[in-house]
């Protein structure tokens, strides 16, 4: 698991890998669209990336278009007002 020097895609990855059921994730894994992320683990998702880096897009505001992957994940995040994750703005 590493974002190759992108600690804010570590902290992703580490952040999804237990909703994952055992699953590598890696920055380009298809969460939502191959189902290892299902409605209730995205709701809770979102909650812990609130928790955790202080701010989170709305839950209608995601999908599998643009927050299917950590990769996505860390753009969609990064440009959420109020977001501690690293290197956001």
């Amino acid at each position: 698991m590493s974002g190759a020097a992108d600690p804010a895609l570590d902290a992703l990855m580490t952040a999804v890998a237990p909703l994952c059921r055992g699953v590598p994730v890696g920055p380009d894994t298809p969460l939502l669209s191959s189902g290892l992320v299902g409605s209730l683990e995205l709701a809770r998702l979102l909650a812990l990336l609130e928790a955790r880096f202080g701010a989170a897009p709305e839950l209608a505001d995601v999908g599998a278009d643009n927050f299917d992957t950590p990769r996505q994940m860390r753009a969609l995040l990064a440009a959420t007002p109020g977001s501690a994750l690293p290197g956001s703005t």
